[in-house]
């Protein structure tokens, strides 16, 4: 059986109705990874808190989609190896295998993402995509993803002291040219972004006040995902409110 990311082409469209004769590529009707998130939300009010959420790098975590999905709360859980590993040279960041595959896929209204460790993730720890709007992302430590966040299209989104580090980069439009109405950047540790901290092309849509960019968060062992700040850490008052489980 094939692998579900492999109906990605490099530009991250769907190839799923083509027929690729190299191996391990699509075949005709072949599944697309965005067609099997491990959690999938479409209705109001739901609350997922203190869990553990992973899916073996093979697709998306959490996709939250559709005018119905109405604030809902992503608070206090680790979401990790959502999408396949992601290898290789990271300027421009190498994440054609994950296209699609993100820790948290928000489409939704009001979502709120709090105090969560979002790591290993081969897209996007989170992607706030257009057509959702108002989410609050903030108290997270978002590390070790293809990207940190992807801003495109969305409106009222504010991103508040989380720390986001040793990604790609923190990127603010998915066709490299629009970021949404009236999103904030606020008070967050930013730092070891392979490809820098900010993708230069975010626009003037996102206000962006108090950052600390390019900062080592000086984890305890970011290799082995130990994310305890280390008491010289000047990202110490960001990311979550508990320890990591």
């Amino acid at each position: 059986m094939l692998t579900p990311w492999v109906c990605w082409n490099a530009t991250g469209d769907s190839v799923s109705n083509e027929i690729i004769s190299s191996p391990g590529k699509c075949v005709s009707g072949t599944s697309n990874s965005q067609d099997w998130p491990q959690i999938s939300i479409s209705a109001a009010y739901i609350k997922f808190t203190y869990d553990e959420i992973q899916n073996n790098n093979t697709d998306i975590c959490f996709n939250i989609v559709g005018s119905n999905a109405i604030s809902n709360v992503i608070d206090h859980n680790t979401i990790n190896n959502c999408g396949p590993l992601v290898t290789g040279a990271w300027n421009p960041v190498n994440e054609d295998p994950g296209w699609h595959d993100h820790g948290v896929y928000d489409y939704g209204v009001n979502t709120v993402i709090t105090n969560n460790y979002i790591y290993g993730n081969s897209r996007n720890g989170i992607l706030e995509y257009p057509s959702g709007s108002g989410a609050i992302i903030e108290h997270n430590i978002i590390d070790d993803n293809g990207n940190g966040i992807t801003l495109g299209g969305n409106t009222n989104v504010t991103i508040e002291n989380n720390i986001i580090s040793n990604s790609g980069q923190l990127d603010f439009s998915v066709d490299g040219s629009y970021a949404g109405i009236n999103n904030l950047l606020e008070n967050n540790c930013i730092g070891g972004n392979l490809s820098g901290d900010i993708n230069p092309n975010t626009d003037s849509n996102v206000e962006q006040k108090n950052n600390l960019l390019g900062v080592n968060p000086m984890y305890t062992n970011a290799a082995t995902h130990n994310y305890k700040l280390l008491s010289s850490s000047k990202c110490i008052g960001d990311g979550p409110d508990t320890a990591q489980p």
